[in-house]
């Protein structure tokens, strides 16, 4: 026989998989990175210009009025600190950053020589426009330029 808790418990559950179920939640449209599947999403592959090997990726999406950008550097030195930004442009035009250097956390790689960073820009990517992704080298080396990409914008 099924105790009072028990049988409130599977009550419980059932309900929360029926309303998880139903039409149009707003759950739906939300991709597992947090990005509406309608808005505009950009990537890119990040290319090595210096040190062979390293490599990366970076997705920007926009939420509400602010650019949300996720990028990874791969196969870095363990302890390295990569500032990094989207610039306007493409890769090595020299193009302004676009919103506050402050937003971007420096990537710092791990023992297994990876790191990811997100970033929250109050500007907002215009469908229209060109932008890169520029890892640099250090805080004190900002003109070496380790790893570059081109945003592409996706539908």
């Amino acid at each position: 026989m099924m105790s009072f808790s028990r049988t409130f418990s599977l009550l419980a559950a059932t309900a929360t998989l029926a309303a998880c179920s139903s039409g149009g939640s707003e759950m739906e449209t939300m991709s597992p990175g947090g990005m509406d599947n309608d808005a505009p999403r950009w990537t890119a592959n990040i290319e090595s210009l210096v040190f062979d090997g390293h490599g990366g990726s970076a997705t920007a999406w926009i939420e509400g009025s602010q650019t949300v950008i996720r990028t990874t550097l791969n196969r870095g030195a363990a302890g390295g600190v990569h500032p990094w930004h989207i610039h306007e442009g493409r890769c090595g035009s020299g193009g302004g950053v676009v919103g506050s250097g402050s937003a971007y956390a420096a990537l710092r790689p791990g023992t297994d020589n990876d790191a990811t960073e997100t970033a929250r820009l109050d500007a907002v990517l215009s469908e229209s426009g060109q932008y890169y992704v520029n890892i640099h080298q250090s805080s004190s080396a900002m003109g070496t330029i380790v790893g570059c990409g081109n945003l592409l914008l996706q539908r």
